[in-house]
This record gives C-alpha cells, sequence and structure tokens, in this order.
C-alpha cells in the first residue's frame, strides 16, 4: 500500500513539473531544456526535412542551358520554385509553430543581491531563450524565397537582422536578404547591402564562400562579367563543396571566354574536368575547350582526334550535335570553309532534343551566308534559327531583327525573279515555251516518284523497327501507334528533329501564317475544286498551272514590270538601310534605272545612289549624282539641299521652331488656356503652311472648341480635320470623337448609377485635405469594399489566413469599421515604417486568392500612415487619398 502511494506521489510530481515545464511564461533550466528539445525533434526538424526535399528536387530537376553563363545559384529558378511549393509551404508551417509555441522570451529569475558576470549580462539580455526560434525565422524565410514570396521573405530576414543584431544569424540574414534582392531586380539596394556586409569585421568564416558567391551573382546578373571575376576566384577558395566548387570554376571559364580571356578560360575549364564533376558538366568543358582552339592553346590534331573518340562513344549519341559544332568551329578558325559548314549541317541534322544547340548551328550557318555573302540561304537559316532560338538570348533581338529584314529582302529578291523569269516564258514561241513547260512538268513528275518510293523504305524501315521494338519491349510493342509509347517517342524525336517545338495551331508548318504559296493548295487531282466556288484548282503537272501567269499581251507586262520596279527600289533600299550591304545596293538601283528610265522612283533613285556613292567613297560617283539631280530636278527638295549647304540647317530649325511650340500649345491645353491653342494654331496654318504637324495643332483647336463652345461647332470642326487631312492618322480619332457623340445623342438609357468610389469624388472638390507624407511613420494597411457587393467578412477571412501562411512570426491586427452606408474598411496594424507597410502591400498585389472573388472595381487598399488615417477616417473620402497614394507611394 505504501509502495502505491509512493508510486502515485512521484507520477503526480512528474506530470506537475510537466505541466510547470511546458510554460513558456518560465524561463528555467527545465522549461528551456523542455522547449530546445521538443522544439528540434517534434517540429522543426519535419520542417527542416521538408525543405531539404524541396532543394534536392530543384537539383534533380533543374536542367542548365549550358550555351550561356550558368547561374550561381539553382534554387532562384521559377520551373524549380513551382515544383516544391507544397514541400515549402509545410516548412513555413513548422517553422511558424515553432514559434508560436517553443518562443521563450520572459527573463530567467535573477539573483537576490548578487552582480552579474560579463556572460552572465550577456545572458539576460538575450532576445530569445530557445535556440531554435532563430533558426526557424531562418528556414522560414528561405522557404519564402524559394516559394519567390519575396516580401515575406524581406520581413523575416530583416526580422532576423534586428532582433538578433549580435548573434552570427544576422549575417545570414543579411546574405538571404541580398539574394533576394537580387532576384527581384533591386541592384541598387542589393549593392547597398552587399557593401554593408563587406565592411562587416565579424563575418564569419562558414558563410564567407557564400557572400563571394552572391556578390558574382549581383554582377553577372547585370552583365558586368570584369567585375563578377575577383568574387568568382575568392567564391571557389573559400567553398568546400565540391559540386559547388566545379559549377564555380564553370562559370568562371565561361566568364573568361565571354571576355576573350581566351587562354585563361581554356585552363579553368581544363581545372573543371580535373575536378571530375557529374557528366554533363565535363563534356560541355570537353566542348568548350574545343571551341577555344588557337595556336596557344594547342595542337588541332589532338583536339580532333579527341572529339572523333568522343563521337563513337555510345554516351554520347543524345551530344553529337555539340561535337559536331565543335568540329565546325575548329574548321571554320583554320579557314576550311567548305568542311565548317558541312559540320555546322550535321550538327543541326543530330540536334533532336537540344534545340538550343539546333539554334546555334542554323545561327552560325546564316552567318557564313550572311558574310559571303548569298542573302538567300542566309535568310532561311536565320528563319530557321529564330524558330529555336530562346527569346531570353543576349543577341535574340538583333537576329530576329536580321531575319525580318532577310524575309523583306528575299520577298522582293523573289518578285523580281520570278517576273523576269516569266518575262522571258512569255516572250519565247509558242513552241518553245511548251516544251520548256513540259520539261519542267518531267522534272516535278520524277521528284514525286523518287519522293514516293522515298515515302515507302520508310515506312518499310519504320515497321521493322517497330517489329524489333515488340520482340525486345514487350511492354512497348504490339500496341496501336498512340498507345505505344516507343513509337510516339521516335515520332516526337523526328517531328522536333525537322520541325522543331511548334504551338498546337492551325499552319503550324508556316512562319508566316498570313502568306500561303500558290503551291500550297494545288493538288495532284486536276479536277479537284474548292469547296466554296466553282473555280478549277489547277495540278501542277498541268500546261494550264504554268501559263496561267504569264504576261502574254502589253497591259500584263506592264503590271509586270511595274512589281519589277517597286521591288528593285525596295531592294536597293533595304541593302542602304537594313542590311549595309552599299554595293549591292548600288547594283539594284543602277540596274533599276538602266532597266527603266522612266520609273517612278528616278529622282529618289539617284538620291539614294548619291547617298550610298558618298559613303561608299566613290567621290567621282558622288559627284556625279550630285550634278545629275541639280541638273533634272532643279527644284526638288534634294538639289536645293544639295546646291546650298545650308538648305537642311534651315529645315531643321524650322522642324525644331514648331516642335517646341506644339510642346507649348500642347501644354496650354492642359492648363486649360483654349485661347491661347486657338490662336497658336492659325499662326502655324500661316507661318509654317504644310507641316507635318499641322494635323495636331488643328486637333488641339478642335478639341479648345469643344471645351469652350456647343456641341454644334465641335462636330463642324472636327468634320473640317477629316476633310482636309484624309491621309493622316488624326482622322481617325476625330471620327472616333464624332462616334461618340452621336451615340451619346442618340442614347436615351437613364445614366448608369455611380459606384460608391465614384460618388466621392464631389465632395474631394468640396474639401481638400492636406495629406502628410513620412516614411517613419507607423503605417496601415487599409482595404475598402463596398459593403453593399463584396463580402467584408470574407476578404478578413482571407487577410487572416494570409498573414498566418506568410508572416506567422508578426502578431498582426485585423479590424474592420464601418466608414459610411456604402463603405467598410479592414485594417491591418501596424507597421514601423512606410518601407514595411509597402512591402505588405507589394506582397498581397502578389497574391490574388484574397481578392479571387471580388470584382476589382469594387475595393480599393492601399497603406497609411496613423496621421493620414484620422484625417481620412474624419472626410470619408477614398478617392481623394488614392490620389495621394499613388503620387507619394506608387509613383
Amino acid at each position: 500500500m505504501i509502495y502505491r502511494t509512493i508510486k502515485y506521489c512521484i507520477f503526480v510530481i512528474f506530470t506537475l513539473t510537466l505541466i510547470y515545464s511546458c510554460s513558456t511564461e518560465k524561463n528555467t533550466v527545465i522549461s528551456r531544456t523542455y522547449h530546445n528539445i521538443t522544439a528540434k525533434y517534434n517540429i522543426y526538424f519535419n520542417g527542416e526535412e521538408s525543405y531539404k526535399n524541396g532543394i534536392k528536387k530543384i537539383n534533380k530537376n533543374i536542367k542548365d542551358n549550358y550555351s550561356a553563363v550558368l547561374p550561381v545559384f539553382t534554387d532562384g529558378d521559377l520551373k524549380g520554385s513551382k515544383s516544391v511549393l507544397s514541400e515549402m509551404k509545410k516548412t513555413v508551417e513548422k517553422s511558424s509553430k515553432v514559434i508560436r509555441k517553443h518562443s521563450i522570451t520572459a527573463k530567467p529569475k535573477r539573483k537576490k543581491n548578487g552582480r552579474l558576470s560579463p556572460k552572465e549580462k550577456e545572458f539576460f539580455e538575450k532576445p530569445e531563450y530557445c535556440k531554435w526560434i532563430d533558426d526557424s525565422y531562418l528556414i522560414m524565410g528561405k522557404a519564402h524565397f524559394l516559394r519567390k514570396d519575396y516580401y515575406p521573405a524581406i520581413e523575416t530576414f530583416e526580422y532576423i537582422i534586428k532582433e538578433y543584431s549580435n548573434e552570427s544569424i544576422k549575417y545570414d540574414g543579411l546574405l538571404w536578404l541580398t539574394r533576394t534582392y537580387i532576384e527581384m531586380g533591386k541592384y541598387e539596394t542589393a549593392g547597398e547591402l552587399l557593401q554593408l556586409i563587406s565592411s562587416e569585421k565579424r563575418l564569419p568564416k562558414k558563410i564567407k564562400g557564400m557572400f563571394k558567391a552572391i556578390y558574382a551573382d549581383f554582377y553577372l546578373r547585370q552583365v558586368k562579367y570584369e567585375d563578377a571575376i575577383p568574387y568568382l576566384k575568392s567564391a571557389i577558395l573559400n567553398t568546400k563543396k565540391k559540386k559547388t566548387r566545379s559549377r564555380y570554376t564553370f562559370i568562371l571559364a565561361q566568364v573568361y571566354q565571354k571576355t576573350g580571356q581566351n587562354k585563361k578560360a581554356f585552363l579553368a575549364y581544363d581545372e573543371v574536368i580535373g575536378m571530375n564533376p557529374y557528366y554533363e558538366m565535363a563534356f560541355n568543358a570537353k566542348i568548350n575547350k574545343a571551341t577555344l582552339f588557337s595556336s596557344e592553346t594547342g595542337d588541332s590534331k589532338e583536339i580532333k582526334k579527341e572529339l572523333q573518340k568522343m563521337l563513337k562513344d555510345d554516351k554520347n549519341i543524345d551530344y553529337q550535335d555539340q561535337i559536331y559544332y565543335a568540329l565546325a568551329n575548329i574548321s571554320y578558325k583554320e579557314g576550311y570553309l567548305t568542311e565548317a559548314i558541312d559540320y555546322y549541317k550535321l550538327s543541326s541534322e543530330k540536334s533532336t532534343i537540344n534545340t538550343n544547340q539546333k539554334a546555334l548551328s542554323f545561327l552560325a550557318l546564316a552567318d557564313i551566308y550572311f558574310e559571303e555573302p548569298v542573302y538567300t540561304l542566309a535568310q532561311i537559316y536565320y528563319d530557321s534559327a529564330i524558330t529555336f532560338l530562346d527569346e531570353k538570348h543576349s543577341d535574340y533581338q538583333s537576329i530576329y531583327k536580321k531575319s525580318r529584314n532577310l524575309n523583306e529582302l528575299v520577298s522582293y529578291l523573289t518578285i523580281v525573279q520570278t517576273e523576269d523569269s516569266l518575262q522571258i516564258v512569255a516572250s519565247l514561241s509558242e513552241k518553245e515555251r511548251l516544251k520548256l513547260i513540259d520539261n519542267i512538268i518531267g522534272k516535278v513528275k520524277e521528284d514525286e516518284a523518287r519522293q514516293k518510293e522515298q515515302n515507302k523504305l520508310d515506312r518499310i524501315n519504320n515497321q521493322l523497327t517497330q517489329n524489333y521494338q515488340s520482340r525486345t519491349d514487350p511492354t512497348g510493342g504490339g500496341k496501336w501507334y498512340f498507345y505505344n509509347t516507343n513509337a510516339l517517342s521516335i515520332g516526337s524525336s523526328e517531328f522536333i528533329k525537322k520541325w522543331g517545338r511548334r504551338k498546337l495551331e492551325d499552319d503550324w508548318r508556316r512562319k508566316n501564317k498570313a502568306s500561303i504559296s500558290f503551291d500550297d493548295i494545288t493538288t495532284d487531282d486536276a479536277s479537284s475544286s474548292d469547296s466554296t466556288s466553282n473555280e478549277k484548282v489547277l495540278s501542277n503537272k498541268s500546261r494550264e498551272y504554268y501559263l496561267q501567269n504569264l504576261p502574254m499581251n502589253d497591259s500584263l507586262i506592264e503590271i509586270s514590270d511595274k512589281r519589277i520596279i517597286e521591288a528593285l527600289f525596295n531592294i536597293g533600299k533595304i541593302y542602304k538601310e537594313k542590311i549595309v550591304a552599299y554595293k549591292k545596293s548600288i547594283e539594284s538601283l543602277e540596274k533599276l534605272n538602266e532597266q527603266y528610265p522612266d520609273n517612278s522612283y528616278v529622282l529618289e533613285t539617284n538620291y539614294m545612289l548619291y547617298q550610298v556613292n558618298k559613303l561608299s567613297k566613290n567621290t567621282e560617283r558622288t559627284e556625279y549624282y550630285k550634278n545629275l539631280i541639280i541638273t533634272n530636278f532643279p527644284d526638288s527638295k534634294y538639289a536645293l539641299g544639295l546646291s546650298d549647304p545650308n538648305f537642311y540647317k534651315i529645315i531643321e530649325q524650322k522642324e525644331k521652331q514648331i516642335k517646341g511650340l506644339y510642346e507649348r500649345t500642347y501644354n496650354y491645353y492642359n492648363e486649360e488656356k483654349y485661347d491661347f491653342v486657338i490662336e497658336n494654331f492659325h499662326y502655324v496654318d500661316t507661318a509654317f503652311k504644310n507641316n507635318s504637324l499641322i494635323p495636331k495643332f488643328h486637333f488641339l483647336k478642335a478639341l479648345s472648341i469643344g471645351q469652350t463652345m456647343d456641341t454644334l461647332s465641335f462636330k463642324n470642326e472636327l468634320n473640317d480635320i477629316i476633310a482636309a487631312y484624309p491621309n493622316d492618322e488624326i482622322k481617325n480619332s476625330a471620327n472616333e470623337i464624332l462616334a461618340y457623340l452621336d451615340r451619346k445623342k442618340e442614347s436615351d438609357e437613364p445614366e448608369e448609377e455611380k459606384s460608391a468610389f465614384e460618388k466621392d469624388t464631389v465632395s474631394a472638390e468640396e474639401k481638400i485635405v492636406e495629406y502628410t507624407y513620412s516614411k517613419k511613420a507607423t503605417h496601415y494597411y487599409v482595404i475598402v469594399v463596398e459593403s453593399k457587393k463584396t463580402d467584408a467578412n470574407r476578404i478578413k477571412f482571407n487577410v487572416s489566413n494570409f498573414n498566418i501562411d506568410n508572416f506567422g512570426m508578426v502578431d498582426f491586427k485585423v479590424s474592420s469599421v464601418i466608414l459610411n452606408d456604402a463603405l467598410e474598411l479592414i485594417t491591418v496594424k501596424d507597421f514601423k515604417s512606410k518601407n514595411q507597410g509597402m512591402n505588405y502591400y507589394e506582397s498581397i498585389v502578389e497574391v490574388s486568392d484574397i481578392f479571387k472573388d471580388t470584382e476589382e472595381t469594387d475595393y480599393r487598399h492601399f497603406i497609411i500612415s496613423v496621421d493620414n488615417y484620422a484625417k481620412f477616417f474624419r472626410s470619408k473620402n477614398v478617392t481623394q487619398y488614392i490620389k495621394f497614394f499613388n503620387k507619394k507611394y506608387i509613383k
């Protein structure tokens, strides 16, 4: 009996001790030990494991693009972030739970009448006594960062820096805060933080490598390669993890290559290979070494031998495109152009999965043919390169522009070639003409028969392949094509190899969906017809097909000549202005003048020839065309400009004068000085007759009349504009206003009821509130909703959930109050500064779920200082404060 009593007492004492230790209000050795152990092993462990699993998933799924400079960090990838949303959400939840349940901020009891030692004093001044709380804040911020929730991440890292300013975790917070601003593209703020960290003398050695890597990333993101080099070198020296060091070294090699330091790049790639990295990195290091070939870096025979050996290795089947590309680069550098072209073509053919490499191979071919120059072939390869090239490629815009220019050039070259050919055929005797056409038809039939035979062989080969797969792979064979994963894979690879990755849409084969050639709609059956017309669609194996477009009479020849004249003029212009091929431009323009001396462009053509010869520094021809224009076209602006060196200066001064006058007139209109607007129009209309800005002056005059006179006068002025400037775009604006005025007059519908936000604009004019702007003042976040249209409680609930998910460490107060009969306020308090408030506001903007069931017109939201909040609540004018908020906070 006594034994049972003792046992019971021990149980009660243990239970009471446990209950006592669970409280975070008491700060004792027992309570600290309990919360430290429970926090780590019960909650924090699970959150950390979820974070680690997310990082592993990112690293496993990341696919580096070795044709561009690798990113320093792999966890900033958008696709990677999307793939770990669930893991990071769990991490945030677990870390928030640790903070809520195990944070001990109460001070421990001090000894009576006892002096504290420096160590004891430091202990009593600690902001937190559970050692897993700061770790929870850090991992929470990192999880927000990986989810791309940058504003909650900033709040968390700033909290760590402030609350743990005397502990080493502060530096982790600073580094991750800097990374966040870099990811957001806020380089000015990131640069200030990096300078701040650089000045820190107590920066822990264990994070020095990461700090240098972040500094390098800061410069690489801004394409400041030279500035990044010393930080990359330092990051390599201060990083222990082999995989990370090899990545930094590879990036350093790429940067050396980008900055033309080829010898250093060659040695750095060699160093990467020596680190024995994973296969893809080692392979690309070898390829890039080969690309850097020069007399300084080694013997081309040895490099070629190594590349040929790599071609035979089964492991490199998917990398053959890159190997051929490297071989092509070597041949090109050695001056073996034909061999280089063959290798580039092989590279593009072998590239089935790596579309980026396919783009680079096409681009190399395009550049070669452009330099030759063979513009028709260059156009084909630039067009193909653009199909596969990543839009993030550094030269994408210039390549795209060059492709478009060549497309335009080739379209005109094709017109000239086609029309010349048609005229030659039309000039033949009927017997010769029909013989030529019959020869063409014979060739078409031969090509068609050859293609049919090839298709037959392809079908046999595909069948043999599928039969073999059905025997060797029981899970893939013996199925209908669309259920056969192997056959689908082969078909997909072949499709990508030929067409690239195309969007699912009609006419996916066409680069230009608007242009469809006659060949695309003809069929082999001469009797086939359009389903919507009775016109016969001719076969390309019939004589009529080739005879139909021949210019067989004078009127048709005249039409054909006009097409040639237009094309030759545009070819000369494109060569001069877009391709910058002066010799070709001169050839085209001279051909135009020789072949058609009375063409409608003769003055412009001669002036263009004058300009191109001047650019080519051909003094004799420049003078020839100058004298020709002055003699034959003495009254033209070109002749006046060539005769009087000051002619264009005078015109330029007049242009500046009228532009300045137009800006002043526009400002007068904005300032509601309508009389000055009308007066300026009449002055310009007299002093600068036929100037290109006159229609705009006239339009401002019409708008001023609309503000000062009746509707009829306004309409008459708009009609005058339409009649006076039928070819100017200002006519469209005048027509739109007239149409609006007519609709307004015809409409008998009652005016639509204004929203509660629109109604308060009246009171804004009656009483103007003077708001003050202070960055350091305490701020609130406010949502104003129309209570009749919106469920304010639902939004309040959404905000509370948002705070729990994203700001678990901050105890925000969410409240609601009636503003007037139509509007209700939801307020989140408090933010210690304007910056903290704006971080919260911008994070709300990023998360659409808060307003997912609310129309944009039914709410307004903003941050407001405490002093301004009182003024706002008294005035109850939302529109007026929103104007102030947009001007001072949003800008």
